[in-house]
């Protein structure tokens, strides 16, 4: 819901409190930092999208989102290894 009306912070809150019960949720993990995405706040996204690629470095997503995030910071080699 606050998806929906791009509260983003606290949709994050919520995402957070459900993070102890889904640890392992890749779309939690990613939705999270696609959240932070959007507020600007990249080395959180970082994070976020990066523990989702280490539960499954296949999660094409995160590994979207991650290399995106990467040309976005000149990061061109990292962002090759993602794609």
């Amino acid at each position: 819901l606050y998806l929906l009306k791009k509260d983003y912070l606290l949709s994050n809150e919520y995402y957070e409190k459900a993070l102890p019960f889904k640890i392992d949720d890749l779309d939690l993990l990613n939705n999270l930092g696609a959240n932070y995405l959007k507020l600007e706040q990249d080395q959180k996204a970082m994070e976020w999208f990066t523990q989702a690629v280490m539960f499954n470095e296949k999660h094409l997503e995160s590994l979207n989102n991650l290399a995106a995030l990467y040309l976005k910071h000149d990061r061109f080699e990292l962002a090759a290894r993602h794609y």
